[in-house]
């Protein structure tokens, strides 16, 4: 369980390096810009979660895939583009603050072939921390 402490620490440090404070030194700040935005995980799996915060952490990415019906079952909208949001790892760490890149609602997807009616599609883009650069493996000499 995520600590609203760990998730606020989170922020302020998300927004700083993140560069989303940028016109509060001319304007002030206002209320959207400090509240935490929503915070989520994955998956219920903590090691699904934790390897789709390792992906989106290594290549800046990650796409998700959701049935529509899903989403209308919890009373949750799908995200639109620009909504950010904080992604929890496998144990409900803050680990990355993203922003929603593109939003589909194809009729089918491959990721979810069974779904009933449409699914959505979500792409997130990393805001912070910056995206790890992957280690290359040398070729022996």
């Amino acid at each position: 369980m995520t600590s609203q402490a760990a998730v606020e620490r989170f922020w302020v440090q998300a927004r700083i390096e993140g560069k989303l404070n940028r016109l509060e030194a001319v304007i002030g700040q206002n209320v959207q810009d400090t509240v935490p935005p929503p915070v989520w995980s994955t998956s219920a799996d903590p090691a699904q979660a934790s390897r789709d915060v390792e992906e989106l952490l290594t290549a800046g990415t990650l796409t998700q895939v959701f049935a529509m019906s899903d989403l209308d079952d919890a009373g949750q909208a799908p995200a639109q583009v620009g909504d950010l949001g904080i992604v929890l790892d496998g144990d409900g760490a803050p680990r990355a603050l993203v922003r929603t890149a593109e939003v589909s609602t194809p009729p089918s997807h491959p990721q979810l072939p069974h779904a009933a009616g449409p699914v959505v599609v979500e792409r997130l883009e990393l805001l912070y921390p910056r995206r790890r650069k992957r280690s290359r493996e040398r070729a022996p000499a």
